[in-house]
């Protein structure tokens, strides 16, 4: 296993200065000015099964432009109702999550923030995994993607101290609170998914970073309200993160 895959997120992201920044003072977002929705035209929707050519020069959330085949295989398992050969599927979700590290690093993305928005994306894919019907009872957990790529194996509880972090710097780190709200949108609960009075409290911390992204941002798309849902068409995912 590479170093890079033995960090560990509480050492790396999760330990924050007084004034917000993650450790040694690096800004993982420059902060653009704020773009207001009636300036995009057609450039806020997307699919994320678009061709790279067509979906990574719109000036849209890198990171999500990068992670949409991991995003689009979210919504495919969420929906799926029929068991699936999860070897198969571990081996597609690993080369999706490789494959974002890689288009994240040819867009730009500083590395600190791939390997967080990577923690996330390895969370989020394996709880849609064992919350279907035919992956609840599974042996997922021993080959999760956490596992694989963080030596973790439930990402619930640092996914929202992540968030946690990121809001005390969230002019710097934007995009990654639109990737983690977008994940939030496509039905991702980690620890209140068992907690009492979980929805509602995942509801408050979801309309919160709503908020907070409409501060920054200026108007927010109705795509991107809090009662925005992802939906398939033909296996493809739409969303409309901008930056």
């Amino acid at each position: 296993m590479s170093e890079e895959k033995g960090l560990h997120l509480d050492r790396t992201v999760l330990a924050s200065s007084d004034n917000g920044s993650l450790p040694d003072g690096a800004p993982l977002t420059d902060k653009a000015d704020a773009v207001r929705v009636e300036e995009l035209d057609g450039r806020l929707v997307f699919s994320a099964r678009a061709r790279p050519s067509h979906s990574f020069t719109l000036s849209l959330n890198t990171l999500v432009a990068a992670a949409s085949d991991v995003l689009s295989e979210v919504i495919r398992i969420k929906q799926s109702r029929v068991g699936e050969d999860l070897t198969l599927l571990n081996e597609r979700l690993t080369r999706h999550i490789t494959n974002f590290e890689h288009r994240a690093g040819q867009l730009g993305v500083e590395s600190r923030q791939v390997m967080m928005a990577r923690y996330v994306l390895c969370t989020v894919a394996d709880e849609a995994v064992v919350t279907t019907s035919w992956g609840v009872d599974s042996d997922w957990s021993q080959k999760s993607l956490l596992s694989t790529f963080h030596s973790e194996t439930f990402g619930g509880e640092k996914f929202f101290l992540l968030l946690e972090t990121l809001l005390k710097s969230a002019a710097k780190q934007l995009q990654m609170l639109e990737l983690m709200y977008l994940c939030l949108a496509l039905g991702f609960e980690g620890r209140y998914r068992v907690a009492d009075r979980g929805m509602q409290g995942l509801d408050s911390i979801r309309d919160d970073l709503y908020q907070r992204i409409r501060q920054l941002r200026g108007d927010v798309p109705r795509e991107l309200s809090p009662q925005w849902q992802a939906w398939a068409i033909s296996g493809e995912i739409w969303c409309a993160v901008v930056t």
